[in-house]
């Protein structure tokens, strides 16, 4: 349950930041680039750790079908 959930929120994170990086590219004032790229950070900060998440969780499922 909880591996889908971080598995959903890690692709959306994902998505959010390439989506801001492709908004980058074409974004002439260097405020919104700014805006942009901090919102591109974030998301992929997010993504990072939902998969991280996804990762733990995997493990302790593995742990504990194992020590049965």
């Amino acid at each position: 349950m909880f591996k889908f959930f971080y598995y959903a929120v890690h692709k959306w994170h994902v998505f959010q930041q390439r989506y801001n990086e492709l908004l980058i590219e074409d974004c002439l004032c260097e405020k919104l680039k700014v805006q942009l790229l901090e919102k591109a950070y974030y998301h992929e900060y997010k993504a990072l750790y939902f998969e991280n998440m996804k990762l733990k969780c995997e493990i302790r499922r593995q742990e504990a079908c194992s020590s049965n």
